[in-house]
């Protein structure tokens, strides 16, 4: 059943997140799905991104010692997914996942798209009422939504890993700067300079180097170039 939107599930998340970091500290986790996204109407379940380095040791046991039920991959390769009923009724489920896995990065980059777009948020919302108004079940309701679904998931992964400006750099005269980027996970630096046909733009000088592991890296390196950036 869709309900709409509880500005309560944020913290419904971060309440369950601490019961699960307790019990299971190797795990990061995360809050996804539709009641992680503010004004979208969901199923009022919480559905947590547990990532791990190892999946083998996340503990089964103490998963359940908190009344979750292991069932396995589920039908998602490199998987453990679990569920959690309270009073009779499906409250939570935990996706887990070895960290960094493309599956995961889907899960976040759906979360932040539909943070950050409100028309794809709208658009997300009109699919879903539609949805659960044809569906006789739960599995038609997601068999339903699918296709949809699926073309909203690309986008999202295609914006995640758009170029992004995370910090830019001047040189102190306002005629040029270092801009460093993230570009599906890598940073890199490129060197800008003012444009003097256009007192409002930037043009790229050419020099710039992708591929470092940190915005620090990307950082002293530009300063190779440019020493004024670590001034």
């Amino acid at each position: 059943m869709i309900v709409p939107p509880d500005p309560h599930w944020p913290a419904a998340f971060r309440g369950e997140a601490e019961r699960i970091a307790a019990a299971v500290p190797n795990l990061r986790l995360h809050h996804i799905g539709s009641t992680a996204v503010p004004g979208l109407a969901a199923k009022p379940i919480i559905d947590i991104l547990g990532e791990a380095e190892d999946l083998a040791s996340v503990s089964s046991a103490r998963l359940a010692a908190l009344d979750y039920a292991s069932l396995g991959a589920y039908g998602v390769p490199g998987r453990r997914y679990f569920r959690r009923d309270t009073n009779g009724r499906r409250s939570h489920h935990l996706h887990v996942f070895e960290t960094g896995s493309e599956a995961g990065m889907r899960h976040l980059a759906l979360r932040d798209y539909l943070r950050a777009n409100g028309r794809a948020r709208a658009a997300y919302a009109a699919e879903k009422a539609r949805a659960a108004a044809a569906a006789t079940s739960g599995r038609a309701y997601q068999d339903e939504k699918a296709a949809f679904l699926d073309t909203l998931v690309t986008r999202a992964v295609e914006w995640a890993n758009r170029p992004r400006v995370i910090r830019s750099i001047n040189d102190g005269t306002g005629s040029r700067c270092v801009d460093i980027r993230v570009e599906g996970g890598a940073f890199s630096w490129v060197e800008c300079r003012r444009d003097p046909e256009d007192s409002h733009g930037w043009r790229l000088t050419g020099a710039g180097e992708p591929g470092f592991a940190t915005p620090d890296a990307a950082i002293h390196s530009a300063a190779q170039s440019c020493p004024w950036v670590m001034s």
